[in-house]
């Protein structure tokens, strides 16, 4: 279905991490770690997206003009993409900008170093980012399974001329595992920076996806080929993106 796309540690051979490595200091290297594991995201992010929309428009056929009614309809994906991505973007440029160091500006967004009366050690928050940047890199491992049962029926916001419900995997769980992942990868954000910002593209993801989930599901509910099939599934998995809460 898809071809493969190396991350961007494998693009890098060994000697030349030893370079780096003497090039930058322990907090350097830190961020560059971080830059790196966000720059990975978008490259899984868009290769995948590409490539899915490739393989469903092949199998499934384009999205029907009228499971999309209404401008919103339209507009909602750019809008959730820019809020995705609009922080991680802007970290990388400030980074890159100032030779691999956090700006001033982001000193003044950060997590506290002291939590429940115990100060974190340097070396203690720059593990918890490291491993989530970690965690970051293995949501990939979450996102396949997720794409690998909803197989042909990916699609931006509307209906393929070929539509189905899709219930296994993931989609047992929760109707929309994706967005799960993507709220998910936002949150890491927060510890891969260490620093608030992320939370706003949080909370603004998570308010496009209430809009978006219910376009999307009343899209649905208008096909005649599975309105049927999809209302007995919102009874047999009630959670939208989280099991047992939402």
């Amino acid at each position: 279905m898809t071809s493969y796309t190396p991350n961007v540690f494998e693009l890098v051979a060994p000697s030349s991490f030893l370079f780096i490595s003497a090039m930058f200091s322990s907090s350097q290297l830190l961020e560059l770690f971080v830059v790196l594991c966000t720059a990975d995201h978008y490259r899984y992010a868009f290769s995948k997206i590409g490539d899915a929309s490739a393989h469903a428009r092949l199998k499934s056929g384009p999205v029907r003009p009228d499971s999309m009614p209404t401008r919103l309809s339209v507009l909602i994906t750019p809008l959730q993409g820019f809020t995705h991505f609009i922080v991680p973007t802007i970290y990388i440029f400030s980074v890159l900008s100032v030779g691999f160091h956090q700006p001033q500006w982001m000193h003044s967004l950060a997590l506290p170093d002291v939590v429940n009366g115990v100060q974190l050690e340097g070396l203690w928050k720059n593990a918890v980012r490291v491993l989530a940047c970690v965690a970051s890199i293995a949501l990939q491992t979450l996102s396949d399974y997720a794409f690998e049962h909803l197989d042909d029926q990916f699609h931006p916001i509307g209906r393929r001329e070929k539509s189905r419900v899709i219930q296994t995997g993931p989609y047992a769980w929760v109707r929309h595992p994706l967005y799960a992942l993507s709220l998910l990868q936002a949150a890491l954000w927060c510890l891969m920076f260490w620093s608030y910002a992320p939370l706003l593209a949080v909370l603004a993801t998570a308010a496009i996806f209430v809009v978006k989930i219910r376009i999307e599901e009343e899209a649905m509910l208008r096909d005649e080929a599975i309105k049927e099939e999809y209302c007995a599934y919102m009874i047999k998995v009630p959670a939208k993106l989280v099991p047992h809460v939402w």
